[in-house]
């Protein structure tokens, strides 16, 4: 069965369906509150479910957005389309992701669903119960550490710290600063073992479908509760129940980096927990915040926080919820010898999973051209070592690297980035994402270069951008980065010291990506005094 492609995903068109979406995700959030009060009984604000789906709302507004305007661009819709739908629901927002960026099959029957609205067909849908359970993970050591130390310490914990790396510390260093800031910290350590429910309420998904028109939004509402994943409706009360296990006394604060996606016992429990006046924090991750001319994650990360901090000064004055703080620890990169180039590729779903400031449908292969084409042009450079992105979308993407430039090495895709950074005497970003800010903030001397019709910058942003590009450290076409690596030849530090490369640097870097050895007073100067 065919999946219909007809969307050239550019800057333009990403920016226009962008600004619809700012008109329609709030519509469909009172919906969902709608929805899902009536199915349990409850009277939760909009603000409760904002936080509690908002993540999987997002996704689920994007994807059905950009199908619904494949398909209005699509003449000749396959007979095939009005078959039965055989449906097996997520579990949750992480599935979700994971089968709309994969999934042919998938991709093909959220079409299907919408064509059967567009087209007043009679819905046919069945579900299919999964062969296995999907159990949320059973405790493990780390977690029963936590559940004793908070036992302990629970007439003075006040943070605690929830998918924030603090990886680059030592255990003792981690001890130290925890105790100072009476937290606890736990990654990824909030599942425990209790199975999602399997039962499908197919009556109530199946009955929601009250909406006659043939807009995009009478369409996404009616669709929704039959997508909506189980752990916001069958499987709630369960997982919150399995949350309630850990006992885990509430804190005053909870601050997290990526906890805002996924983690559905930790939403669930923090849900509860802001009733009785906890208050969440949000640090930023990742790139494009403050960059892209709309990045619609950070708005949704700081309308659900009570303080949201941006890696950066100039938000300072943005609104009273958001503030600058550094990140989190660095590491050392002094005392190692400087061998090779690195190029950090990244590769994308070919299936829309979010509207945004990156390379899509249509674009993603330009970007594909583009790093073969600066390995081609760069033959007579050597030391090149190339950095592949884990997850592998473009089939054979390493053998067009090669075919384009057989003397370059790759490394393993698993080893982290901060490891090879500490080694390369050149960064070359063939994207603009997290790791150039980290090669900016970190003085490593840093290359991009980027498709300016797949990129968009908010204005504020648009002079330091042309600065970037005055001192070569951006570039708009492989060509150009290619050339003037050549011309750099051994010379590279003697550039990137430049006065006027460094004073750019620094501005960038303190505007957005700023990073500070004395990270851990900032953070208790930010965070203490709120308490």
């Amino acid at each position: 069965m065919k999946y219909f492609q007809n969307i050239t995903w550019n800057a333009t068109k990403v920016k226009k369906a962008l600004q619809e979406l700012k008109v329609y995700t709030p519509k469909l959030l009172i919906w969902c509150k709608k929805i899902l009060n009536e199915y349990h009984g409850l009277n939760e604000s909009k603000q409760y479910y904002n936080f509690l789906c908002g993540d999987w709302l997002l996704l689920f507004a994007h994807k059905l957005y950009a199908e619904y305007l494949n398909l209005k661009k699509s003449k000749n819709l396959n007979k095939n389309f009005f078959d039965n739908i055989r449906l097996i629901p997520f579990d949750d927002y992480d599935e979700f992701v994971k089968k709309i960026a994969n999934s042919k099959d998938y991709n093909i029957s959220i079409q299907r669903l919408i064509t059967f609205f567009l087209l007043k067909q009679k819905i046919k849908i069945i579900y299919r119960t999964k062969k296995k359970q999907k159990c949320l993970r059973k405790q493990n050591n780390l977690l029963l550490c936590l559940k004793n130390y908070t036992h302990l310490q629970s007439k003075i914990t006040k943070f605690i710290f929830y998918q924030i790396n603090f990886s680059k510390l030592s255990f003792l260093q981690k001890a130290i600063f925890f105790v100072k800031m009476k937290s606890l910290v736990c990654n990824k350590s909030f599942n425990v073992g209790v199975p999602y429910q399997n039962q499908i309420n197919s009556e109530w998904r199946l009955n929601q479908q009250k909406f006659k028109g043939l807009d995009f939004l009478s369409i996404a509402k009616n669709i929704m509760p039959i997508l909506i994943p189980t752990c916001f409706v069958e499987a709630k009360d369960t997982v919150f129940q399995s949350g309630k296990l850990l006992k885990i006394p509430r804190p005053k604060i909870v601050m997290t980096s990526t906890g805002l996606y996924g983690s559905p016992v930790f939403k669930l429990l923090v849900s509860e927990w802001r009733k009785q006046g906890t208050k969440l924090y949000t640090q930023q991750h990742g790139g494009g915040y403050g960059l892209d001319y709309f990045h619609a994650c950070e708005e949704f990360e700081k309308k659900v926080s009570d303080k949201f901090f941006y890696l950066g000064d100039q938000f300072k004055k943005n609104s009273q919820n958001s503030l600058p703080m550094p990140a989190g620890p660095m590491c050392n990169f002094l005392n190692f010898n400087k061998r090779f180039i690195l190029v950090m590729c990244v590769d994308y779903p070919k299936y829309v999973y979010r509207i945004h400031f990156q390379p899509m449908p249509g674009t993603i292969q330009k970007m594909i051209r583009d790093t073969c084409t600066f390995l081609q042009k760069s033959n007579s450079v050597p030391n090149f070592l190339i950095k592949l992105y884990p997850l592998k979308y473009t089939l054979n993407f390493k053998d067009k690297i090669l075919k384009a430039n057989p003397h370059v090495s790759f490394c393993n895709e698993r080893v982290k980035s901060e490891k090879l950074f500490k080694k390369a005497k050149l960064v070359v970003h063939t994207y603009l994402g997290t790791s150039w800010l980290e090669t900016m903030a970190l003085n490593i001397p840093t290359i991009c270069f980027y498709d300016p019709k797949t990129y968009m910058f908010r204005p504020k942003a648009k002079k330091i951008i042309q600065k970037l590009f005055d001192v070569n450290i951006l570039h708009s076409c492989p060509l150009s980065a290619s050339r003037f690596i050549i011309n750099l030849g051994s010379n590279i530090q003697t550039w990137w010291q430049q006065k006027n490369v460094q004073s750019t640097r620094k501005e960038f870097v303190k505007n957005y990506a700023f990073v500070t050895n004395d990270w851990q007073q900032a953070w208790q100067k930010m965070i203490l005094k709120k308490v």
